[in-house]
């Protein structure tokens, strides 16, 4: 089995914000040889990432659509910028890329509280021609919305 999670990727953006330990001092360790001495922590969380794209992507897409809804995220939410740039007068927040955007939430009760949770949160962000996955962890029950 192989498991692709380089920086950058989804993957990895869903299990970084579970680690307790020092992130710098897990790379650092890396670095100089020493990864079996450090002793890495993990929240008891369970996490969800939905990358939120631009139309046409992975091909030919366009830029320069506003973001809307950005800074409206909950607690247990982390929003990865991608392929994302300041407007000219520094107001707004453009698409800039294909992959926009990745939304990151966690929960303490459940993966499927944590999806729940993510697609609660991408619902909350619009830009022109925006899509998303509306199939991840599908695999797990999601309870309905009251």
């Amino acid at each position: 089995i192989e498991y692709n999670a380089r920086f950058g990727d989804p993957e990895t953006q869903a299990v970084i914000p579970l680690i307790k330990s020092d992130f710098l001092q897990l790379l650092i360790a890396s670095t100089e040889e020493k990864i079996g001495d450090y002793k890495l922590e993990v929240y008891d969380k369970y996490s969800c990432c939905v990358i939120m794209a631009s139309k046409g992507y992975p091909e030919k897409y366009e830029k320069n659509k506003e973001i809307k809804g950005l800074g409206k995220n909950g607690k247990s939410t982390y929003i990865f910028h991608s392929g994302t740039k300041y407007s000219d007068n520094k107001k707004s927040i453009l698409t800039n890329g294909g992959r926009v955007l990745s939304v990151v939430a966690l929960s303490g009760i459940s993966m499927e509280d944590a999806i729940r949770k993510c697609y609660e949160e991408t619902e909350k962000i619009k830009f022109e021609n925006m899509y998303y996955r509306k199939d991840i962890g599908y695999r797990y029950k999601i309870p309905e919305k009251k």
